[in-house]
Protein backbone atom coordinates (compact mmCIF):
# COMPACT_ATOMS: atom_id res chain seq x y z
CA UNK A 1 0.00 0.00 0.00
CA UNK A 2 2.81 2.65 0.86
CA UNK A 3 4.10 2.01 -2.80
CA UNK A 4 0.48 2.70 -4.70
CA UNK A 5 -0.77 -1.16 -4.66
CA UNK A 6 -4.10 -1.39 -5.21
CA UNK A 7 -4.31 2.68 -4.92
CA UNK A 8 -6.69 3.06 -7.92
CA UNK A 9 -8.20 0.02 -7.88
CA UNK A 10 -9.05 -1.99 -4.94
CA UNK A 11 -10.22 -5.35 -6.61
CA UNK A 12 -6.84 -5.00 -8.77
CA UNK A 13 -5.99 -8.86 -9.77
CA UNK A 14 -1.96 -8.13 -10.10
CA UNK A 15 -1.47 -6.03 -6.78
CA UNK A 16 -4.08 -7.69 -4.61
CA UNK A 17 -1.87 -10.50 -4.09
CA UNK A 18 0.65 -8.20 -2.32
CA UNK A 19 -1.58 -6.55 0.28
CA UNK A 20 -4.04 -9.03 0.81
CA UNK A 21 -3.66 -12.59 2.00
CA UNK A 22 -6.93 -13.99 3.02
CA UNK A 23 -7.71 -15.27 -0.63
CA UNK A 24 -3.98 -15.52 -1.86
CA UNK A 25 -3.02 -18.54 -0.13
CA UNK A 26 -0.81 -19.76 -2.21
CA UNK A 27 -0.17 -16.06 -4.21
CA UNK A 28 0.33 -14.01 -1.05
CA UNK A 29 3.64 -12.11 -2.26
CA UNK A 30 6.07 -9.38 -1.43
CA UNK A 31 7.00 -6.71 -3.40
CA UNK A 32 11.15 -7.37 -4.31
CA UNK A 33 11.72 -3.29 -3.85
CA UNK A 34 10.51 -4.13 -0.55
CA UNK A 35 14.25 -5.25 0.70
CA UNK A 36 15.55 -1.28 0.43
CA UNK A 37 13.79 -0.44 3.75
CA UNK A 38 16.18 -3.19 5.48
CA UNK A 39 18.92 -0.35 6.03
CA UNK A 40 15.79 1.95 6.77
CA UNK A 41 17.83 3.38 9.89
CA UNK A 42 20.59 4.28 7.21
CA UNK A 43 20.09 8.37 7.83
CA UNK A 44 20.32 7.22 11.87
CA UNK A 45 23.75 5.63 11.25
CA UNK A 46 25.15 8.42 9.45
CA UNK A 47 24.28 10.90 12.04
CA UNK A 48 27.14 8.50 14.18
CA UNK A 49 29.59 8.12 11.88
CA UNK A 50 32.59 10.41 13.54
CA UNK A 51 33.59 13.08 12.15
CA UNK A 52 31.07 13.20 9.22
CA UNK A 53 29.21 16.42 9.74
CA UNK A 54 26.22 17.28 7.04
CA UNK A 55 22.81 18.60 7.33
CA UNK A 56 20.21 16.25 7.32
CA UNK A 57 17.77 18.91 6.28
CA UNK A 58 20.11 18.84 2.81
CA UNK A 59 20.61 15.52 2.32
CA UNK A 60 19.46 13.93 -0.93
CA UNK A 61 19.24 9.79 -2.66
CA UNK A 62 21.62 9.89 -5.27
CA UNK A 63 21.41 6.43 -6.18
CA UNK A 64 19.83 2.74 -5.24
CA UNK A 65 20.93 -0.35 -6.67
CA UNK A 66 18.96 -3.23 -4.87
CA UNK A 67 20.18 -7.15 -5.77
CA UNK A 68 17.32 -10.35 -4.38
CA UNK A 69 19.22 -13.54 -4.43
CA UNK A 70 15.88 -15.39 -4.03
CA UNK A 71 12.08 -14.02 -3.59
CA UNK A 72 11.50 -12.58 -0.44
CA UNK A 73 9.63 -14.74 2.33
CA UNK A 74 6.42 -12.82 3.51
CA UNK A 75 7.19 -13.85 7.27
CA UNK A 76 11.38 -13.83 8.64
CA UNK A 77 13.95 -12.06 10.72
CA UNK A 78 16.25 -10.00 8.81
CA UNK A 79 20.10 -9.37 9.91
CA UNK A 80 21.72 -6.22 8.10
CA UNK A 81 25.65 -6.00 7.81
CA UNK A 82 26.82 -2.31 6.40
CA UNK A 83 29.70 -0.48 5.46
CA UNK A 84 31.09 2.70 4.51
CA UNK A 85 31.85 1.57 0.85
CA UNK A 86 32.71 5.21 -0.73
CA UNK A 87 33.17 8.41 0.26
CA UNK A 88 33.48 11.34 -2.56
CA UNK A 89 34.02 15.27 -2.13
CA UNK A 90 32.60 16.94 -4.70
CA UNK A 91 33.35 20.58 -3.53
CA UNK A 92 29.79 22.12 -2.64
CA UNK A 93 28.63 18.20 -1.64
CA UNK A 94 29.93 15.00 -0.08
CA UNK A 95 28.25 11.93 -1.81
CA UNK A 96 28.85 8.67 0.81
CA UNK A 97 28.71 5.45 -0.79
CA UNK A 98 26.90 2.86 1.72
CA UNK A 99 26.59 -1.15 1.04
CA UNK A 100 23.96 -3.19 3.42
CA UNK A 101 23.92 -6.82 3.18
CA UNK A 102 20.67 -8.50 4.23
CA UNK A 103 20.56 -12.29 5.17
CA UNK A 104 17.58 -14.45 7.25
CA UNK A 105 18.54 -14.55 10.72
CA UNK A 106 17.29 -18.62 10.90
CA UNK A 107 18.46 -19.63 7.67
CA UNK A 108 21.75 -17.82 7.52
CA UNK A 109 20.73 -17.42 3.82
CA UNK A 110 21.72 -14.16 2.02
CA UNK A 111 18.25 -12.27 0.90
CA UNK A 112 19.65 -8.96 -1.02
CA UNK A 113 22.44 -6.28 -1.21
CA UNK A 114 21.44 -3.17 -1.25
CA UNK A 115 23.80 -0.01 -2.44
CA UNK A 116 22.98 3.35 -1.83
CA UNK A 117 24.75 6.92 -2.91
CA UNK A 118 23.65 9.59 -0.41
CA UNK A 119 24.34 13.43 -1.17
CA UNK A 120 24.84 15.49 1.48
CA UNK A 121 24.75 19.05 0.33
CA UNK A 122 26.80 21.72 1.95
CA UNK A 123 29.30 18.64 3.36
CA UNK A 124 32.00 19.10 0.62
CA UNK A 125 35.34 20.85 0.28
CA UNK A 126 37.18 18.51 2.50
CA UNK A 127 39.81 17.43 0.25
CA UNK A 128 42.62 19.28 -0.83
CA UNK A 129 42.10 18.42 -4.72
CA UNK A 130 38.17 19.29 -4.23
CA UNK A 131 39.13 22.53 -2.81
CA UNK A 132 42.03 23.32 -5.45
CA UNK A 133 39.33 22.27 -8.13
CA UNK A 134 36.43 24.06 -6.76
CA UNK A 135 38.63 27.34 -6.23
CA UNK A 136 39.31 27.61 -10.08
CA UNK A 137 35.61 26.23 -10.97
CA UNK A 138 33.64 29.62 -12.19
CA UNK A 139 30.98 30.23 -9.25
CA UNK A 140 27.58 28.52 -10.09
CA UNK A 141 24.50 27.74 -7.95
CA UNK A 142 24.87 24.42 -5.58
CA UNK A 143 23.54 22.24 -7.66
CA UNK A 144 25.38 18.74 -6.97
CA UNK A 145 25.69 16.55 -10.12
CA UNK A 146 24.48 12.99 -9.43
CA UNK A 147 26.88 10.52 -8.45
CA UNK A 148 28.22 8.09 -11.63
CA UNK A 149 27.38 4.77 -11.21
CA UNK A 150 30.13 1.72 -10.76
CA UNK A 151 31.61 0.55 -13.80
CA UNK A 152 29.46 -1.63 -15.86
CA UNK A 153 26.38 -0.14 -14.62
CA UNK A 154 25.78 3.35 -16.11
CA UNK A 155 22.58 4.60 -16.67
CA UNK A 156 23.19 7.25 -19.42
CA UNK A 157 19.94 9.07 -21.00
CA UNK A 158 20.84 8.45 -24.62
CA UNK A 159 20.89 11.47 -26.88
CA UNK A 160 18.52 10.12 -29.46
CA UNK A 161 16.81 7.37 -27.65
CA UNK A 162 13.33 6.02 -29.69
CA UNK A 163 9.68 6.26 -27.96
CA UNK A 164 9.18 3.96 -25.30
CA UNK A 165 7.35 0.90 -25.69
CA UNK A 166 4.98 1.27 -22.97
CA UNK A 167 4.14 3.82 -20.55
CA UNK A 168 2.02 3.94 -17.44
CA UNK A 169 0.39 6.61 -15.87
CA UNK A 170 -0.88 6.11 -12.12
CA UNK A 171 -1.61 9.29 -10.08
CA UNK A 172 0.21 9.14 -6.81
CA UNK A 173 -1.84 10.16 -3.74
CA UNK A 174 -2.00 13.11 -1.96
CA UNK A 175 -1.12 11.18 1.40
CA UNK A 176 1.17 8.93 0.13
CA UNK A 177 4.57 10.16 1.70
CA UNK A 178 3.05 9.80 5.10
CA UNK A 179 2.04 6.33 4.12
CA UNK A 180 5.35 5.24 3.16
CA UNK A 181 6.70 7.13 6.54
CA UNK A 182 4.95 4.08 7.97
CA UNK A 183 7.38 1.72 6.94
CA UNK A 184 10.09 3.20 9.02
CA UNK A 185 11.55 6.22 6.67
CA UNK A 186 10.82 8.89 9.29
CA UNK A 187 12.95 11.82 7.66
CA UNK A 188 10.67 14.84 8.35
CA UNK A 189 11.39 16.29 4.77
CA UNK A 190 8.44 13.90 3.87
CA UNK A 191 6.06 14.65 6.61
CA UNK A 192 6.89 18.18 8.01
CA UNK A 193 6.07 21.35 5.62
CA UNK A 194 8.57 23.67 8.01
CA UNK A 195 11.39 21.14 7.37
CA UNK A 196 10.57 20.38 3.74
CA UNK A 197 10.78 24.39 3.41
CA UNK A 198 13.76 24.79 5.48
CA UNK A 199 15.60 22.43 2.83
CA UNK A 200 14.17 24.76 -0.47
CA UNK A 201 10.49 22.70 -1.20
CA UNK A 202 7.69 24.38 -1.41
CA UNK A 203 5.76 21.45 0.87
CA UNK A 204 7.09 17.85 1.54
CA UNK A 205 8.13 15.70 -1.21
CA UNK A 206 7.54 11.72 -1.48
CA UNK A 207 11.11 9.57 -0.92
CA UNK A 208 12.86 8.48 -3.45
CA UNK A 209 12.31 4.99 -2.76
CA UNK A 210 8.57 5.31 -2.96
CA UNK A 211 9.07 6.82 -6.42
CA UNK A 212 11.23 3.38 -7.39
CA UNK A 213 8.22 1.62 -5.87
CA UNK A 214 6.12 2.80 -8.21
CA UNK A 215 7.91 2.64 -10.92
CA UNK A 216 8.72 -1.23 -10.32
CA UNK A 217 5.40 -1.52 -9.80
CA UNK A 218 4.63 -0.77 -13.33
CA UNK A 219 7.51 -2.71 -14.72
CA UNK A 220 7.11 -6.02 -13.28
CA UNK A 221 3.26 -5.15 -14.15
CA UNK A 222 4.32 -4.62 -18.10
CA UNK A 223 6.92 -6.99 -18.56
CA UNK A 224 6.06 -9.73 -16.83
CA UNK A 225 1.98 -9.46 -15.37
CA UNK A 226 3.16 -8.74 -11.47
CA UNK A 227 5.42 -11.95 -11.06
CA UNK A 228 7.68 -11.14 -8.24
CA UNK A 229 9.60 -14.30 -8.90
CA UNK A 230 11.22 -12.72 -11.70
CA UNK A 231 12.92 -10.13 -10.31
CA UNK A 232 16.72 -10.15 -10.26
CA UNK A 233 17.76 -6.46 -9.60
CA UNK A 234 16.86 -3.05 -10.04
CA UNK A 235 19.84 0.07 -10.80
CA UNK A 236 18.27 3.63 -10.16
CA UNK A 237 19.56 7.26 -10.17
CA UNK A 238 16.92 9.69 -8.42
CA UNK A 239 16.89 13.31 -11.21
CA UNK A 240 14.11 15.29 -9.56
CA UNK A 241 12.03 15.54 -6.76
CA UNK A 242 8.13 14.24 -6.61
CA UNK A 243 5.08 15.77 -4.80
CA UNK A 244 2.72 13.66 -3.89
CA UNK A 245 -0.64 14.37 -5.66
CA UNK A 246 1.54 14.42 -8.82
CA UNK A 247 1.18 12.12 -11.88
CA UNK A 248 3.71 9.55 -12.45
CA UNK A 249 4.65 8.17 -16.07
CA UNK A 250 6.72 5.32 -16.22
CA UNK A 251 8.51 4.58 -19.50
CA UNK A 252 9.76 1.47 -20.73
CA UNK A 253 12.12 0.30 -23.36
CA UNK A 254 12.30 -3.24 -24.98
CA UNK A 255 14.38 -5.53 -22.78
CA UNK A 256 18.03 -6.44 -23.98
CA UNK A 257 19.80 -9.87 -23.38
CA UNK A 258 22.28 -9.93 -20.31
CA UNK A 259 25.07 -12.40 -19.82
CA UNK A 260 24.99 -14.22 -16.89
CA UNK A 261 28.78 -13.44 -16.39
CA UNK A 262 28.35 -9.87 -16.06
CA UNK A 263 25.60 -10.05 -13.89
CA UNK A 264 27.40 -12.11 -11.30
CA UNK A 265 30.60 -9.73 -11.49
CA UNK A 266 28.28 -7.03 -9.84
CA UNK A 267 28.61 -8.94 -6.69
CA UNK A 268 31.74 -10.00 -6.36
CA UNK A 269 33.57 -8.32 -3.49
CA UNK A 270 30.47 -8.04 -1.73
CA UNK A 271 30.38 -9.14 1.69
CA UNK A 272 28.93 -13.09 1.88
CA UNK A 273 30.22 -14.09 -1.30
CA UNK A 274 28.94 -13.40 -4.78
CA UNK A 275 25.59 -14.83 -5.89
CA UNK A 276 24.49 -17.17 -8.22
CA UNK A 277 23.30 -16.50 -11.14
CA UNK A 278 20.66 -19.36 -12.79
CA UNK A 279 19.88 -18.82 -16.72
CA UNK A 280 19.34 -15.86 -18.74
CA UNK A 281 18.64 -12.25 -17.69
CA UNK A 282 16.90 -9.42 -19.23
CA UNK A 283 17.27 -5.79 -18.73
CA UNK A 284 14.88 -3.56 -18.84
CA UNK A 285 15.37 0.05 -18.70
CA UNK A 286 12.59 2.66 -17.74
CA UNK A 287 12.34 6.64 -17.08
CA UNK A 288 10.06 7.93 -14.69
CA UNK A 289 8.26 11.58 -15.64
CA UNK A 290 5.98 13.55 -13.76
CA UNK A 291 3.26 14.57 -16.39
CA UNK A 292 2.01 17.80 -14.79
CA UNK A 293 5.90 19.65 -14.81
CA UNK A 294 7.17 16.93 -17.93
CA UNK A 295 10.09 16.29 -15.50
CA UNK A 296 11.99 13.14 -15.35
CA UNK A 297 12.67 12.56 -11.77
CA UNK A 298 14.44 8.84 -12.30
CA UNK A 299 16.16 6.68 -14.63
CA UNK A 300 17.41 3.20 -14.59
CA UNK A 301 17.14 -0.26 -15.30
CA UNK A 302 15.56 -3.77 -14.06
CA UNK A 303 17.39 -7.11 -14.77
CA UNK A 304 14.53 -9.74 -14.93
CA UNK A 305 15.34 -13.85 -14.82
CA UNK A 306 14.58 -14.94 -18.83
CA UNK A 307 16.13 -14.70 -21.93
CA UNK A 308 14.41 -11.76 -23.91
CA UNK A 309 14.16 -13.24 -26.98
CA UNK A 310 10.76 -13.03 -28.23
CA UNK A 311 9.85 -11.23 -25.06
CA UNK A 312 9.17 -7.45 -24.75
CA UNK A 313 7.27 -4.59 -22.22
CA UNK A 314 3.84 -4.16 -24.28
CA UNK A 315 1.78 -3.59 -21.57
CA UNK A 316 0.11 -6.99 -22.52
CA UNK A 317 -1.29 -7.66 -18.93
CA UNK A 318 -4.92 -8.37 -18.03
CA UNK A 319 -6.57 -5.54 -20.60
CA UNK A 320 -9.92 -4.85 -17.77
CA UNK A 321 -7.73 -3.66 -14.84
CA UNK A 322 -7.62 -0.06 -14.49
CA UNK A 323 -4.70 0.45 -12.77
CA UNK A 324 -2.62 2.01 -13.41
CA UNK A 325 -3.45 3.23 -17.25
CA UNK A 326 -1.27 1.62 -19.88
CA UNK A 327 -0.24 3.61 -23.47
CA UNK A 328 1.40 2.03 -26.41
Amino acid sequence: LAVGACSSDACDSIDLPFAYNHLFQDRFFVLPTFAVLFPSSLLDQLLAVEGLVFDPALLLHGEQYLRLFRPLPTNAKVVNCARISGLRDKGKAAIVDVETVSFDRESGDRLAVNRSSIVLRGAGGFSKAATAAHAAAPAASMKPAPPQPAAGASIRRQAARPPPEVATEERIPPNQALLYRLCGDLNPLHSDPEFAATAGYSRPILHGLCTLGFAARAVLRTCCKGDPSLFHSVQVRFTGHVFPGETLVTRTWTAVSVPASSAAEEDLGTAGGGGMVEGPLRRVSFECWIAERNKMVLAGWMQLHGSSDGASCDGSFDSSQSSPKARL
